[in-house]
């Protein structure tokens, strides 16, 4: 992961209160760490795909900002070297099929993110999931 992720909860709770019952402080590590994942593959995949993963994941970045923190930037290295030794059409499907793929790994994180997330933090941030190619295979793409 090429970003580092920092949030901390509105107050620390002691021993004491987590040995009397009270809940332990919300951990939004999986919810971020998935929404990185899947910045970091919009970045590997825009020159790929017709569509644009990283305008339709552009909340994301919007997230950090909004926290006053710098949006994640970067590349999933293994995707990267797979979009350059692929054809298009290969790579393509391959970016549609590991975005929906975190997408829905996101989406999973983000339903409990909200759940579970103090009143005061942001809301889960939209994103665009595809279709990204016009069939399954994007053997459309040359």
């Amino acid at each position: 992961m090429a970003a580092a992720l920092v949030f901390a909860t509105a107050q620390p709770i002691s021993a004491q209160q987590t040995a009397e019952g009270a809940a332990a402080p919300f951990d939004p590590t999986p919810f971020l760490t998935a929404m990185v994942e899947y910045r970091l593959l919009a970045f590997s995949c825009e020159d790929v795909l017709p569509g644009s993963p990283l305008e339709g994941s552009e909340q994301i970045a919007q997230y950090f900002v909004d926290l006053g923190q710098e949006a994640p930037v970067g590349s999933d290295e293994q995707m990267d070297r797979l979009v350059y030794v692929l054809i298009r059409s290969q790579a393509a499907s391959i970016c549609s099929e590991r975005l929906l793929d975190a997408a829905l790994q996101y989406g999973e994180q983000a339903v409990i993110y909200e759940d579970a997330k103090p009143d005061s933090w942001p809301l889960a941030p939209s994103i665009n999931a595809g279709p990204w190619c016009a069939t399954e295979s994007c053997s459309n793409l040359r």
